[in-house]
């Protein structure tokens, strides 16, 4: 790698190189995570001291902006610090920056060695067999979901009833195109999550918004006569954090059986759990196979690692299936064989998973950030906790300072 250094021999080389160095990195012409040459490299090239080179990379580091790997190298930092920071603020001051998304963990508690090891593991075990195109996914995955809802979230599902898909969003796509077009019509949570409202609106179907209480979407409001769909998130309602009340489910099952309707139970939040699961699934109370489950694990293992899955009924999941072949990029997940056999050890007892590891969100975050929101804006917004985390719900007007 060469860098895009000029050095003048009649000013001081070790200033000259630690500062253009320096605005290299801060500039973002270094990208985050670039492996700098080694000191002996760096000196062949400017035919300079490396002694000189040494001593650079050492005030860089004690800076922030480069950053040893035992046996690896040195690296330009994740976040070097472009200007002087605030210190952080204690709790219930009010002079924090809060960053606010739904459901989006710290990437800084990922795993990186555990999920590169996991990786690993797959290569070696499993080898060329990765590279086999599975109908539904990666039988190892799947076959380790369905024995994760049986112990922990206490459904029982096969593994030949589990559809793997390329995110949370292709999932919804698959149930959209089998069961929605222009003479259908589907009910949805309001308010809801925009992208799913915008993918169901786009099949043609009607549109049927049904308000959100305390206990969860409005069931005495749902349509009386035939319906098509119903799309409800009972276990973590996005964007309020609602939890379905306990007899909300059995009347939410009760008309999707009038009225012929299939419910689609997302359960977008359902692997983030602060200890313990405060509701049962949907469907481990669904007798008629009416339910169709979806899950996934990007909100605990972060966006990047796109992996989604369907649980359908037997009744359902040749339809499914078709739909799935017809829309699934084969070279997304079924092309990532090593990830879905990484995330199939994931969720291997003991159940010390890295899925569980990164779903405990520490409580003490949770408690400064409503506080701090309560200070600025005490009529603005309503809080909702329970053991999938902080909701906090209102209609701000502008931007949160």
């Amino acid at each position: 790698m060469l860098i895009p250094v000029k050095l003048l021999r009649d000013h001081p080389l070790q200033q000259q190189l630690y500062e253009q160095l320096r605005d290299l990195i801060i500039s973002g012409r270094m990208a985050s995570c670039t492996r700098m040459p080694s000191t002996r490299m760096l000196a062949d090239q400017f035919s300079i001291s490396r002694i000189t080179v040494l001593l650079t990379y050492e005030r860089l580091i004690a800076e922030g902006l480069l950053t040893t790997v035992p046996a690896r190298g040195t690296f330009v930092s994740h976040a070097p610090p472009l200007q002087p920071t605030r210190p952080a603020a204690r709790c219930g001051s009010n002079t924090a920056t809060i960053p606010v998304s739904a459901g989006r963990p710290d990437a800084r508690l990922f795993p990186s060695g555990r999920w590169r090891a996991l990786i690993r593991d797959a290569l070696d075990c499993r080898g060329a067999s990765l590279m086999v195109d599975h109908q539904d996914g990666d039988p190892a995955l799947r076959h380790a979901i369905a024995s994760w809802q049986s112990t922990s979230r206490r459904f029982a599902v096969d593994p030949d009833q589990i559809i793997l898909t390329h995110g949370r969003q292709r999932a919804l796509h698959i149930v959209a195109h089998t069961f929605l077009h222009p003479n259908t019509c589907v009910a949805i949570e309001s308010p809801s999550d925009p992208r799913a409202e915008a993918l169901m609106a786009s099949t043609g179907a009607a549109m049927l918004r049904v308000p959100v209480d305390d206990d969860g979407i409005r069931t005495d409001l749902l349509p009386h006569g035939p319906a098509t769909m119903a799309l409800v998130t009972p276990e973590h309602q996005r964007p309020l954090g609602v939890v379905m009340s306990e007899a909300r489910p059995h009347a939410l099952l009760a008309w999707a059986e009038r009225s012929g309707a299939v419910i689609i139970a997302d359960d977008v939040d359902g692997e983030l759990r602060y200890d313990s699961v405060d509701a049962r699934p949907l469907t481990s109370l669904d007798r008629a196979g009416r339910v169709i489950h979806l899950g996934g694990f990007a909100l605990s293992l972060g966006p990047g690692v796109q992996l989604a899955y369907l649980a359908a009924p037997r009744s359902m999941i040749a339809k499914a299936r078709a739909a799935s072949q017809l829309i699934d990029d084969p070279t997304g997940p079924r092309g990532h064989g090593s990830c879905q056999s990484a995330g199939s050890w994931c969720l291997r007892p003991p159940p010390a998973s890295t899925a569980q590891s990164l779903s405990q969100p520490p409580r003490h975050a949770d408690t400064c950030a409503a506080a701090a929101l309560r200070g600025r804006h005490p009529n603005r917004w309503r809080e909702r906790r329970s053991a999938s985390g902080l909701a906090l719900s209102g209609a701000p007007s502008t931007a949160i300072p």
